[in-house]
């Protein structure tokens, strides 16, 4: 099996930037322009979840796709885990529809 090798995130100029808490290299999607997953996360969940019980699942969700691939050894588990968030997700959504938030809680597993 062919074995799948995270690409390096150091960025001429920029090698010494990124440190394990405040700004970890996997998370930095446009070093350039210093964007964040966190920043896009934010945005996304303003511009397209209503309800806030959504937006935690939705987040994760985001997380773990635009961050696929920038750990070493992760992508195959970044996937899952976002395919784990998003079933939740679509579950949160039609036990939302059959019967609000309680319907949702007890769903949880």
């Amino acid at each position: 099996m062919k074995t799948y090798e995270a690409p390096q995130l150091k960025f001429q100029g920029q090698e010494d930037c990124y440190d394990e808490v405040d700004k970890v290299a996997h998370y930095q999607m446009f070093p350039d322009d210093n964007i964040e997953v966190r920043q896009i996360i934010n945005r996304a969940i303003q511009l397209n979840i209503e309800r806030p019980d959504q937006a935690y699942p939705y987040g994760n969700v985001l997380k773990y796709l635009l961050r696929c691939g920038r750990k070493r050894d992760g992508l195959v588990q970044d996937l899952k885990k976002a395919e784990n968030y998003l079933r939740f997700l679509i579950e949160q959504v039609e036990n939302s529809e059959e019967g609000g938030l309680d319907n949702i809680l007890c769903t949880y597993k």
